[in-house]
């Protein structure tokens, strides 16, 4: 997991690089580049958090699971980023990493709430890893990588996960 935290990091940071030229209003590009900066090592942060939980401490999955909240909270925040306009998949992205860690968060409190359940834990991890694959998909796109084979709308991954 932190392999591809720090090569989203690594991405993103290139980003103004990219995006020093165009038209488009240099203050929103700034804030946007500063909103997925701070996104970025609130991701790095959160890994190295969530990966220093000692499971063999009793408790330990209510600290995974409170921390875990967060997370969610925190790829919701993106839905509130003003991208420039030439990120024409961004919402699309940002919208299947939502949907994903929702499902993952949502599988972790089954598997973990009451009595363990592997099948859950299993889809959690499943769908905590889709939530960052779109992640990385954001980040090729901002420095300028056709990201159009892998973008879903909502509606898409509603119907395929959901009925």
């Amino acid at each position: 997991m932190k392999k591809k935290i720090a090569l989203f990091f690594v991405i993103v940071l290139s980003l103004s690089l990219i995006t020093a030229c165009g038209k488009e209003d240099p203050v929103k590009k700034s804030d946007f580049e500063n909103q997925m900066n701070n996104f970025t090592r609130k991701l790095n942060d959160m890994d190295l958090y969530i990966n220093s939980i000692d499971t063999d401490v009793e408790g330990y999955e209510q600290n995974l699971l409170d921390y875990l909240d967060e997370l969610l909270i925190t790829f919701k925040n993106l839905k509130s980023y003003e991208e420039p306009v030439e990120y024409i998949y961004y919402d699309d992205l940002v919208n299947a990493a939502c949907f994903f860690m929702e499902k993952s968060n949502s599988y972790f409190h089954k598997a973990l709430e009451e009595t363990y359940n592997a099948n859950f834990y299993e889809a959690a991890i499943r769908f905590y890893d889709e939530a960052f694959e779109n992640v990385h998909y954001i980040g090729y796109m901002l420095n300028g990588y056709d990201v159009s084979e892998v973008v879903h709308t909502l509606d898409e991954l509603e119907k395929q996960y959901n009925d």
